[in-house]
């Protein structure tokens, strides 16, 4: 029961992944984003949102990584 359950999950997770990226992709108008001094170049409000993405599951990847790690070791 639980392989289907876990199944289930990943293929509604594609699903949802497919539709966002779909929107995305119809978000081509380019932009410029600017933070005090620094400007950015110019790209499609899809390739920042998929910038975001990426860099938000690499970062909670990391972050769980450390937590795990440090859950893990032996305290002295």
């Amino acid at each position: 029961m639980s392989w289907i359950k876990k199944q289930l999950v990943k293929v509604s997770l594609a699903v949802i992944f497919l539709v966002v990226a779909v929107i995305a992709s119809e978000n081509s108008d380019a932009v410029q984003l600017r933070f005090l001094d620094y400007e950015s170049p110019q790209w499609p409000v899809s390739w920042w949102l998929l910038a975001v993405f990426v860099l938000g599951f690499v970062l909670g990847n990391l972050s769980r990584t450390w937590s795990n790690l440090r859950r893990k070791s032996p305290e002295p």
